[in-house]
């Protein structure tokens, strides 16, 4: 006997004896302590076929395979067995291929042992892996199909009788087969083939006496899966293996693993199990039928536990009754269940006290796991009810939060958190109690319902809220803006020489960014408040938002602009009189450009990536304008025919004012006193003795002073407060300066002839 536990413990040896090691192998499992939970899973099929390969990678086993570098031979000699902790409590069985070389050369005796290995790996298994070919599915040796009917044959005679429950059923085997080299037949043609043979294989057993017949499906299941050529498509097989162990995972819900399937031998007892097979196998003998009082044991217990079961039902409905559709408070359904439980299962020990005991336990176990079972699906039902009236009242209470008068949800997402916390929290306390006794239960799966009815009213309440906000704070940026531009625009509408056009420009495209930005922020602190991953871009929105006050207040200043431009021209015309006629025009000329600013000031929003301008033509004597050609219309404040409109109207009005101002400057010089310089000479001459008189004089020379400068200084007066906004500005600067040192009453300048702006500005 060999003893490696690195590839298992081999339980049947070639000598055709049990080795008895297999108790001291499965305590070194993790699932020894696990009574009757594990399952038995064996492979059956022809020689080098993969069996042992497929084991492996499937279980993480290491049973020996095939050295290819040797050529096909037999590598499993009789049965080995080893256990998997990975995908649950399995014990796993590689029993050697059949129709192999070796057992052919050692004649009948060979052959037998085949049948005798076979025959026992379906005896025991909960799950026999039968291992198949593609190509061999509708061939009569390679398929292994007339040795897999002896073995039907052989298992009712043998075992059939032994595992009669007390309803007459026996516990079934799944029969796995696996589809090795898999692709060449349609998955479903090839089900239909093997399905046909097993029909068939198993009608032909019962051809001698139909009577006798019993159904193929009370004694088996079936299965299948498909895997492609291992040595061709190596990673495909791989993938397709690895797809098939979660039905063998008693975790998983593709697990092909049924109680229905389990011999029920508790894990101590399986080498004793195996073993009395084996040598019932060889021996060839039956198994002798239960005693009488056994019999009457079971028919009696599972008599009395229908009974049970039909009272219990009627238990059930009234706390149906009670506690789904009543008022019933669902705290307390666990006490109450436990109750009905304990009254009806003293009531089965009463009334089966005196049976074989292991029978009387089995039955009571299967009830109450029946009673457990429909009490734990009533628990479900409860569990709901109480989450709907959780979920109502949370709704209830978030309806409370916002109101038509106040929408805005303040500090909405910590609260949110924190309801939700809470809600989850009472929900499971009231489950708590609600199970009572039976810790067992879970409620689990009522809680992520409930959290995720949750997350749907959250999102929703979240969705409305973040767009209220960002609605809110557009609408504040729009106002900030508007007032920005009001401001901006109101000090700058006038014309100021020390300031350019590109400045002004600057100013405006500066408060359209910053608007623009200053709400990106603030929405972006909404999402990070929200926590709201890849949200949506507002840039384009804002841009166009922001674009629209800004051409809204342009388009307001825009409607009083030909009187602005005839104001800012009054402001800086006629020039200083007395003047000559090229005074005149020089001063028309500026005036008339200050205004013409304002107009391209006005006509166009600088926010675009360059401003656009308007050409004046003042050569002939119809004065025009050119209007730029491709403006992008989201920027046009004023369209062509209302600038040269525009255009029009105030040049008609300064014209008249330029003609104004050249006949007062024609009458005033028309009206001055002309006196030739040959007069000024006589006069000299004459009065030569008088001036040297008044000179030699002291106090008629002060006097002469005195006249000369009280007459030439109220005549500069005159002109300086009748011609003061016409003065450069650096002139009137220096001018206010020198008014504002002097006292009140020798001031040059009179308060009115001062602008307000001016005034203000020097205060």
């Amino acid at each position: 006997m060999t003893k490696d536990y690195q590839i298992g413990h081999q339980i049947i040896d070639n000598d055709e004896e049990f080795q008895p090691c297999m108790t001291e192998y499965l305590k070194n499992t993790s699932f020894w302590n696990n009574a009757c939970d594990y399952a038995v899973v064996s492979i059956f099929g022809a020689q080098s076929s993969g069996k042992s390969t497929l084991l492996n990678r499937l279980f993480g086993t290491k049973f020996q395979v095939m050295d290819s570098t040797v050529g096909f031979h037999q590598c499993t000699q009789g049965i080995f067995m080893s256990s998997n902790d990975e995908l649950g409590n399995l014990v796993v069985m590689d029993v050697e291929g059949t129709d192999s070389m070796e057992r052919q050369k050692s004649g009948e005796e060979g052959q037998a042992f085949e049948k005798r290995i076979s025959l026992f790996a379906l005896a025991v298994s909960d799950v026999l892996i039968i291992n198949i070919m593609e190509r061999d599915i509708n061939r009569a040796q390679g398929s292994n199909y007339m040795l897999l009917q002896l073995l039907f044959e052989l298992n009712l005679q043998i075992f059939h009788k032994d595992r009669l429950d007390s309803s007459g059923e026996a516990a079934k085997t799944l029969l796995y087969f696996v589809i090795r080299d898999s692709g060449d037949i349609e998955q479903q043609k090839s089900i239909d083939i093997i399905r046909k043979h097993m029909d068939r294989m198993w009608k032909d057993l019962f051809k001698e006496n139909p009577k006798e017949s019993i159904n193929f499906d009370s004694c088996f299941d079936i299965t299948y899966s498909f895997l492609p050529h291992k040595t061709h498509k190596p990673k495909e097989w791989e993938e397709k293996v690895i797809a098939m162990k979660p039905r063998f995972h008693n975790k998983s819900k593709e697990c092909v693993l049924k109680d229905e399937y389990s011999r029920k031998i508790p894990i101590s007892g399986l080498q004793e199990y195996c073993k009395n097979t084996w040598n019932i196998i060889k021996q060839n003998k039956d198994i002798d039928l239960p005693a009488q009082r056994e019999m009457m044991a079971r028919y009696r217990c599972g008599e009395i536990s229908t009974q049970i079961k039909l009272d219990f039902k009627d238990a059930l409905q009234k706390l149906r009754v009670s506690f789904i559709d009543g008022d019933e408070p669902g705290v307390l359904f666990g006490s109450t269940a436990n109750t009905t439980k304990k009254k009806l299962i003293a009531q089965y020990n009463e009334l089966t006290a005196y049976y074989i005991e292991k029978i009387r336990v089995e039955f009571e176990e299967k009830l109450e796991g029946d009673i457990d079972f429909a009490l734990k699906q009533l628990y479900g039902d409860v569990c709901k009810k109480i989450r709907d009236a959780t979920l109502q009242t949370m709704k209830e209470e978030l309806a409370t939060k916002t109101t038509e008068e106040k929408p805005i949800w303040t500090n909405c997402y910590v609260e949110l958190q924190t309801m939700n916390e809470d809600m989850v929290n009472t929900f499971k306390e009231a489950a708590e109690k609600a199970r009572g006794d039976f810790t067992q239960w879970k409620y689990q799966f009522h809680v992520d319902d409930l959290i995720d009815s949750y997350h749907v009213l959250q999102e929703r309440i979240i969705e409305t809220q973040v767009q209220l906000r960002i609605r809110e704070t557009i609408e504040l940026q729009q106002s900030q803006l508007q007032n920005t531009l009001s401001t901006t625009i109101s000090k700058k509408n006038v014309v100021d020489e020390e300031q350019s056009l590109e400045e002004f420009d600057e100013s405006i495209r500066d408060a359209y960014v910053m608007s623009i930005e200053n709400t990106l922020s603030k929405i972006n602190d909404i999402h990070d408040e929200f926590h709201i991953e890849d949200p949506p871009s507002f840039k384009d929105r804002l841009a166009e938002a922001a674009r629209s006050v800004v051409v809204a207040s342009f388009s307001n200043h825009a409607n009083y602009l030909s009187n602005l431009m005839v104001k800012s021209f009054k402001e800086s015309f006629p020039p200083l009189l007395p003047t000559k006629t090229e005074q005149i025009e020089r001063a028309f000329i500026k005036s008339r450009d200050r205004a013409m600013f304002l107009l391209n000031q006005f006509f166009y929003v600088p926010i675009g990536k360059s401003r656009p301008s308007l050409t004046f033509h003042f050569d002939s004597k119809k004065p025009s304008l050119q209007y730029p050609s491709n403006l992008d219309d989201q920027f046009v404040v004023l369209s062509k025919d209302q600038c040269v409109s525009i255009f029009k109207d105030f040049m008609a009005e300064v014209v008249v004012l330029r003609l104004q101002a050249e006949h007062e400057n024609e009458r005033k010089n028309a009206t001055a006193m002309n006196v030739p310089w040959y007069l000024w000479f006589f006069l000299l001459i004459l009065g030569w003795n008088e001036l040297m008189w008044v000179i030699k004089n002291p106090f008629y020379l002060f006097l002469a002073i005195l006249v000369v400068i009280f007459i030439f200084g109220v005549r500069i007066r005159k002109m300086v407060n009748d011609h003061y906004v016409a003065m450069p500005w650096w002139l009137r600067v220096g001018l206010m300066q020198v008014n504002n040192v002097m006292p009140a009453s020798y001031r040059m300048l009179d308060d009115d002839t001062i602008p307000d702006k001016e005034k203000e500005k020097h205060q």
